[in-house]
């Protein structure tokens, strides 16, 4: 078995939908801690990796 890390990329203040299948739902839970649709999808899991300021 292979190992495999996958990077999402999107951008800072991206709001959550909402899901329409259990796999989303999962994924809410382990990525973003069950936060709601319509707030910020940032959380410990998914650090800023880059803000445009930090090139100033």
């Amino acid at each position: 078995m292979r190992s495999v890390i996958t990077i999402i990329y999107y951008a800072d203040g991206t709001l959550i939908g909402e899901t329409n299948h259990p796999a989303r739902d999962l994924d809410l839970a382990l990525w973003l801690g069950n936060a709601k649709p319509g707030t910020p999808a940032d959380s410990p899991s998914n650090p800023l990796l880059w803000h445009s300021s930090w090139d100033e």
